[in-house]
């Protein structure tokens, strides 16, 4: 398929070229252009979000509340421990694995609460200010919710639809912002 003929199926068919996996030059294109679009989206979103909240909270606010996110960003490991690239592998090879798809979300939700404990428990021995501390645990609460839209997008990478990421991606911005 050459360069002329990709822009006619884009001018034609838009929603099958952005939608369907066709083959595999055309799915490999789609899924970097949804990834492309998330990824941008979510950053501008992002960038507008920290430079309201720095205008707002001034900057000693703004420096507790960067002080509480790096805390809490330390455990994001603890959250995943590689559960969503395994979903992904394993999902990618079969279609059919709903038992493992079950026993990974609990494994999942265990690590989700075992990190939001360990946050919690390790706030308290961080910083004696209470403010910081409820920082802490509204960012613990998001980063639980943050590792579940990880399991979704690792199952959508793995069926190679990287639209629903992208939107899920999206989405996740707005509503943080």
């Amino acid at each position: 398929m050459d360069f002329r003929n990709v822009i006619r199926n884009i001018y034609l068919n838009p929603r099958n070229f952005f939608l369907e996996n066709l083959g595999v030059r055309q799915t490999i294109f789609k899924n970097t252009f949804w990834l492309a679009v998330a990824e941008g989206v979510s950053r501008f979103l992002k960038l507008i979000l920290i430079i309201y909240v720095a205008r707002i909270l001034g900057a000693t606010d703004y420096g507790k509340f960067n002080f509480a996110l790096a805390f809490v960003a330390l455990f994001g490991i603890f959250a995943d421990l590689g559960v969503s690239q395994i979903l992904t592998r394993e999902f990618a090879r079969e279609n059919k694995k709903e038992k493992e798809f079950s026993t990974l979300l609990s494994l999942k939700l265990f690590l989700g609460l075992g990190t939001f404990l360990l946050i919690l428990i390790s706030s308290f021995f961080i910083t004696p200010d209470p403010v910081i501390q409820k920082i802490i645990w509204i960012l613990a609460i998001y980063t639980i919710i943050s590792g579940f839209s990880g399991i979704i997008f690792a199952f959508f990478q793995a069926r190679q639809k990287m639209e629903y990421q992208a939107m899920t991606k999206i989405l996740e911005a707005i509503l943080v912002t």
